[in-house]
């Protein structure tokens, strides 16, 4: 029997284009893109479950602006409404 190692963080990466978008992969995307907040507002992620899903939180001066976990419907289009509300005030 023959086995083969594979690196699923890499495997995600790559097939994610092919089976759509990656919430985990797209999220960790925006916040390395984050640097164009305004002062006081912080975009991180808060927490990995052991099954790779991360909860991303916005905070503006230290106060909860917004949470939600990579697995929760509409968890893209909700982070980028965010994002694009905390930019514009």
């Amino acid at each position: 029997m023959h086995t083969q190692n594979v690196n699923v963080k890499v495997a995600g990466e790559e097939t994610a284009g092919r089976w759509g978008e990656n919430p985990v992969i797209t999220a960790k995307h925006l916040i390395r893109q984050g640097g164009d907040l305004p002062d006081g507002v912080t975009l991180f992620c808060a927490c990995v479950s052991r099954h790779g899903d991360i909860q991303v939180e916005i905070r503006k001066h230290g106060s909860l602006v917004w949470r939600a976990w990579s697995f929760e419907p509409e968890f893209l289009p909700d982070l980028e409404r965010n994002l694009r509300d905390v930019r514009h005030r």
